[in-house]
């Protein structure tokens, strides 16, 4: 279960970024990620066609940042992604 997740606030490269998860026993799992790059995009229904940033109100902005990530003294690569619909922004 997801304790705290980072938001969409810009199309650009985030800061520092931090994931916290709860599993089945109670125990937090917290991810720390290292952005080294993003490609904002705009996804659209029927299929998610990946356009440019388009604003479009019935499209989700996507950011998608290659990171590398921490866990548990562990070091890893991955990406994170965050989206919101257009017209709630």
């Amino acid at each position: 279960m997801p304790v705290k997740v980072p938001h969409y606030t810009k199309p650009a490269v985030p800061g520092d970024w931090i994931v916290v998860l709860r599993d089945d026993l109670g125990e937090e799992i917290v991810i720390e990620g290292s952005p080294v790059g993003s490609v904002p995009m705009t996804t659209l229904a029927p299929n998610d066609l990946i356009n440019g940033l388009n604003g479009d109100p019935d499209g989700y902005s996507v950011l998608l940042s290659p990171s590398v990530i921490r866990c548990r003294g562990e070091r890893g690569a991955g990406h994170l992604e965050l989206s919101m619909l257009n017209k709630l922004a």
